[in-house]
């Protein structure tokens, strides 16, 4: 009969260990799945913004593109044709330099043209499609050496490695953003743009010799310069990371460095 008492305990205490142990069990799935859908959500919210912050970059940088193309048809496009409409309104027979001034005419009407032309190349995609990035540096540095402001030069280091084609657009961007900043604001006469391929990312590397700036200034609050903005938007969208040295009077450098996937 003890025997059976003991036996009975036995299988109680037994009993209720399992029922604990699955109690516990249990509790530590219910917590576990709980922290997993906490998890997802968080994961979820970050997703949304950000995609949200990345829609509102590329809108951002759009509406810069626009501004960019109203800006250079108002500045140099529409300068020429200006001059070149009035040397041709004052023309009249007895004009004794008429030649002249046909003459001069055209070649304003040819330069706004070619403002045309480069603004288009320049805007088009095709053109690094076709020809790749280091192709389409060199093609921008040669352009921009004919205009005889600046010693331009331009180096590739590294195994070239060839990455998708949106990366690329972007940091051809990116450098006609630096390259936009240096004409503008810059009073420099030295550029200097390296690509550097290395063994998990590309370091881009723009640099000129100009008058300088600071860059705290000019990336923070309402005196946020749109272009240097433009420029570390342009790189969050390729998940590339900025560094920036200026200080004025000597000059500025600009460096991207994004992973190749």
């Amino acid at each position: 009969m003890q025997n059976v008492e003991i036996n009975i305990i036995g299988v109680l205490v037994s009993m209720l260990v399992v029922v604990l142990l699955a109690l516990c069990i249990q509790y530590i799935l219910y917590h576990y799945k709980k922290r997993q859908h906490y998890f997802i959500q968080e994961v979820e919210f970050l997703k949304l913004n950000y995609e949200k912050e990345l829609l509102r970059a590329q809108l951002e940088i759009q509406e810069q593109t626009f501004q960019h193309i109203s800006l250079e048809l108002h500045d140099n496009v529409g300068h020429y044709i200006s001059l070149a409409k009035l040397q041709l309104v004052t023309l009249n027979g007895n004009d004794e330099d008429l030649s002249g001034k046909l003459s001069s005419s055209v070649d304003l009407l040819g330069t706004s043209l070619q403002e045309i032309r480069t603004l288009c190349s320049n805007l088009n995609t095709s053109n690094l499609k076709n020809n790749g990035l280091i192709k389409t540096v060199e093609q921008q540095v040669e352009q921009l050496s004919k205009s005889g402001q600046f010693d331009v030069a331009f180096t590739v280091k590294g195994k070239t490695v060839y990455m998708d084609e949106k990366k690329e657009l972007i940091l051809f961007r990116i450098i006609q953003e630096g390259l936009n900043n240096i004409i503008k604001h810059s009073q420099a006469n030295k550029i200097r743009i390296q690509l550097a391929y290395c063994k998990d990312d590309m370091e881009l590397t723009v640099t000129d010799n100009g008058r300088g700036f600071d860059v705290q200034k000019c990336l923070s609050g309402a005196t946020a310069s749109s272009g240097i903005r433009n420029i570390v938007n342009r790189s969050l969208l390729i998940n590339a990371s900025q560094k920036i040295w200026s200080e004025p009077g000597k000059g500025t450098t600009i460096r991207i460095t994004t992973p190749y996937q």
